[in-house]
Formats: C-alpha cells, sequence, structure tokens
C-alpha cells in the first residue's frame, strides 16, 4: 500500500474511532438522564415524607398539616402545591399562606394567621374581627383585652363595618385597646368607645393613626385636668371637656 494510502485508510479508522466514542458517550448521558428523570420524578426515593408549617399556632397547625398531609408518599416534583395551598387558605384563621417544596423528602408551609383586634357578639355567638375586618372563629374563645361589640338583631355586620372598627382599634397602643368598652359604630359610619372613665368620640376611621397620636399627646393634659370626654373626629384638632 503506498503512503497515501496508508495516511487515507489511517484517518478513516481515526474517524470511526472518533464517532463510536461520541455515539457510547450520548448513550451514557443518555441513560444518565432518563435514570435521574426515574429516580426525582417516578422512585419512591424522594417522596414527600414530611409537611412542615411554620407561622401558626399549634391548634392552627395542626389543621393545616391535616389538609396538606395528603401529599405525603407524593414524589416532591410532582407534588400539587398550588392545591395545597388552595386549601389551606380556606382554613378560618389564615390571612396568607405559601407553600415550597423543601428537598429532598418535604414540603414547607409558611402560614400567616389572622390577627383578632376585636370581638362580635350576636344572639349569644361570639366571631373574631382581624385588623382587615374579616369576621372568622365562629364560636372561638376571645382573648382576653379584646373589645366585644354586642350586635342587635340577626342580620351580622357587613365587611366596611368591620373594617371601620378594626382600622380605629388597630390604630390604638396595645393597651389602650385592652381599657376599650361600649365600644359603637353608627349608621353614619362614626366610632365612639369609652377608655375607662374617658367618652371617645373618634369620627370615621379616615386618620385613626393621626387621631390616635392626639390621643396619646393629650393623655396627660386629661389626667391632670380630669377631662370626661374628648372628640377626635377632626385629626390634628381634638377637643377635650
Amino acid at each position: 500500500m503506498s503512503a497515501p494510502h496508508a495516511r487515507f485508510a489511517a484517518r478513516a479508522a481515526s474517524l470511526r474511532d472518533e464517532t463510536r466514542r461520541r455515539r457510547l458517550l450520548l448513550a451514557g448521558v443518555a441513560v444518565l438522564v432518563v435514570a435521574l428523570v426515574w429516580l426525582v420524578v417516578f422512585s419512591p426515593v424522594l417522596t414527600v415524607r414530611t409537611v412542615q408549617v411554620t407561622g401558626a399556632p399549634a391548634a392552627l397547625t395542626d389543621r393545616v398539616r391535616a389538609v396538606a398531609d395528603d401529599v405525603v408518599g407524593t414524589p416532591v416534583v410532582r407534588a400539587d402545591t398550588s392545591a395545597v395551598q388552595r386549601r389551606v387558605a380556606k382554613i378560618d384563621g389564615v390571612r396568607a399562606v405559601r407553600v415550597d417544596r423543601s428537598f429532598p423528602r418535604g414540603l414547607r408551609v409558611t402560614v400567616t394567621p389572622r390577627t383578632p383586634v376585636l370581638v362580635i357578639e350576636q344572639a349569644g355567638t361570639r366571631r373574631l374581627v382581624d385588623t382587615e375586618g374579616v369576621a372568622y372563629a365562629r364560636g372561638a374563645k376571645a382573648p382576653r383585652g379584646l373589645p366585644v361589640v354586642k350586635v342587635a338583631g340577626e342580620e351580622p355586620p357587613g365587611r366596611p363595618e368591620l373594617s371601620s372598627l378594626a382600622t380605629v382599634l388597630s390604630a390604638l397602643p396595645a393597651q389602650e385597646r385592652a381599657r376599650v368598652s361600649g365600644l359603637q359604630l353608627s349608621s353614619a359610619g362614626q366610632v365612639s368607645f369609652r377608655l375607662g372613665d374617658l367618652a371617645v368620640s373618634w369620627g370615621d376611621a379616615t386618620g385613626s393613626s393621626a387621631k390616635a397620636r392626639d390621643l396619646a399627646a393629650l393623655r396627660p393634659t386629661i389626667e391632670d385636668d380630669g377631662a370626661t370626654a374628648i372628640d377626635l373626629s377632626a385629626p390634628g384638632r381634638p377637643v377635650l371637656s
């Protein structure tokens, strides 16, 4: 065989060897990918074993876990986190929820519970009302220190009315809120209540933060002068009597 023919044959053999190596490499990569997909998506190795609930008190945590535990045994990547989130969001007392996968074997459910600021009592039944004016936890035991509003008749107050009361109470410091009694909301949306011996005419919920500052600034004057009433309906222009 002449030299040119020998070089050509050697080159052809080298190309065949290179092609064979590439095919083997691609086949190996394909097998690895299939194995990883099976491991992550279908095998029992990376299934949900635990549901971690954070941000909620013990009683609420138990209820959240009860509706989320049906994903246990499902591969983590196939767990329907949106469905879990929707179910948890329907639980009374849950304000917001986020569900995340927690590899290798869990889900993490982060709950923001509702924060009660008052209690409404109607026909012998109590419900908590949160900072957004949402009534929830029917029949629940009211935490100590929350004002109680007694509602006459069978028609429950609407969310706008409850939201007004919640806005007013949320503006008050906790120690003042615990002293509130006789909380009332007129048909015109005017809020009034008592703080110990002091009658407070708050007006509507507009400017509640400024009204709370007015009340705090005048507290020494109220105590020194023995005032029995304060009108806070105009923010920045309180009137003592």
